[in-house]
This record gives structure tokens, C-alpha cells and sequence, in this order.
């Protein structure tokens, strides 16, 4: 009998099976290089500290009696955290609308521990901006995977940087900016699990992290 001859896509498959292990090495010598989390965490902080360090010696500014000074809800401490779930952001003589409980809630807690001192409420604006941008660097990373994590390191890095975002960390009003984004971010890493796992515990943190998102600031709907 004759003899069969190799089928000719066979060199094919060989060639697959070869690009995905490298591809596979490649991600695993990106992880391997990939420095602590909490290190990058630090860098981050030491680095917003560096940028907005100064505006810890900065009193209220324009807008900041929206959210805690002369805030009553604010000022009643952890007990008033019930009344700002059930009241407007914005209430006065002037205006009366939005519903942002979050960013108010942070500013209760603060009011119980250190009153009405604006020192401490602008030191967590710069921890908060600072866990945005390390979770931005997580979330290039996920998306990302197959890139070297120096990208999304530097993704950050810019975003850190960007003279734009000063507003949002030096005002006490914008806090709600930050947090909205935060929530998002991690409800968009909730949803990334999802999806790669295939494993339906993640929806409910996924939705969890949105509606907090969304009870921040509405600017987080898009």
C-alpha cells in the first residue's frame, strides 16, 4: 500500500500552537517584571503628594459650603449620614437640586473625627485622587493584558500629572468628580472578570460599584 503523505496544514497548526506559547511567555514575563501593586500604589501618592501637597494648607474655597462647611446634614456627623440619603445635594435659600449622597457622606465621617477643619478633607482629596490613578493603571492593565505593564504605568502617569485635574483635587466640591470615576473604574473591572471567568458572582459587585458611581455624580451615566 502506499504510503500517506503528511497533510499540508499541518506546518500550520505548528506554527499556531508556537505563536500562542509565545504569546503566553510574553504575558508571563510581563507579570514576572511587573513591580508589587502596593509599590505602584505609593508611587502614585508620593507623586500627588509632590503635585498637591501645598493645598493641605488651603481653607474653604468657592462651592465648598455646598458640601460641608454650613452644610447642617454634614455637620450632625455620622448621625446625619441618614438625612443626606434622603435629602438633595444642594439646599438653601438659592437652590434646591441633585442627589450626590456619596461625596457627602465622606464629609460627615471627616466632620465626627476632625470638625470643621479643611486641612484633613484636602489630604483625602489627594489619597483619593491618588487611588484613581492607581485604579486606572489596573484598569489599562486588564484591558490590556498583552502589553508590558510600563504602559499602563505611564498611562497613568500622565493622567497624574495633567494640570486640567487641578481643580478637582485642590476644590473640596469636586470630591464627587473622583469618586465617581472611581466607583466606575472598579465596576468596569467588575464587569472585565465577567467576562473573562464567565462566572455570574461578578455582576452584583459589578452593578454595586455602579450605582455608587452614579450616586456620586450623574456624570458617570455616559
Amino acid at each position: 500500500m502506499a504510503k500517506h503523505s503528511p497533510k499540508k496544514h499541518e506546518p500550520k497548526q505548528a506554527q499556531k500552537q508556537v505563536t500562542k506559547v509565545d504569546k503566553t511567555a510574553v504575558t508571563v514575563s510581563h507579570q514576572r517584571t511587573e513591580p508589587v501593586k502596593i509599590f505602584v500604589f505609593l508611587i502614585f501618592f508620593a507623586l500627588s503628594m509632590v503635585l498637591y501637597g501645598s493645598t493641605i494648607y488651603n481653607g474653604y474655597s468657592m462651592d465648598d459650603e455646598l458640601v460641608t462647611l454650613d452644610n447642617k446634614n454634614v455637620e450632625l456627623g455620622l448621625t446625619g449620614i441618614p438625612k443626606i440619603f434622603s435629602s438633595r445635594y444642594s439646599v438653601n435659600e438659592k437652590q434646591n437640586y441633585e442627589y450626590r449622597p456619596i461625596a457627602l457622606v465622606t464629609f460627615a465621617i471627616e466632620y465626627e473625627y476632625f470638625g470643621r477643619n479643611p486641612a484633613p478633607s484636602h489630604f483625602f482629596n489627594i489619597l483619593i485622587y491618588a487611588i484613581t490613578c492607581f485604579l486606572i493603571y489596573l484598569s489599562v492593565k486588564k484591558i490590556f493584558p498583552d502589553l508590558h505593564w510600563a504602559h499602563a504605568f505611564f498611562t497613568a502617569l500622565i493622567f497624574l500629572a495633567m494640570p486640567v485635574h487641578s481643580e478637582v483635587v485642590a476644590s473640596l466640591k469636586n470630591r464627587d468628580e473622583m469618586l465617581a470615576l472611581i466607583f466606575a473604574l472598579l465596576g468596569l473591572m467588575m464587569f472585565l472578570k465577567l467576562v473573562d471567568k464567565n462566572k455570574l458572582v461578578y455582576i452584583l459587585p459589578g452593578m454595586l460599584f455602579m450605582l455608587l458611581s452614579f450616586l456620586s455624580k450623574k456624570s458617570s451615566y455616559p
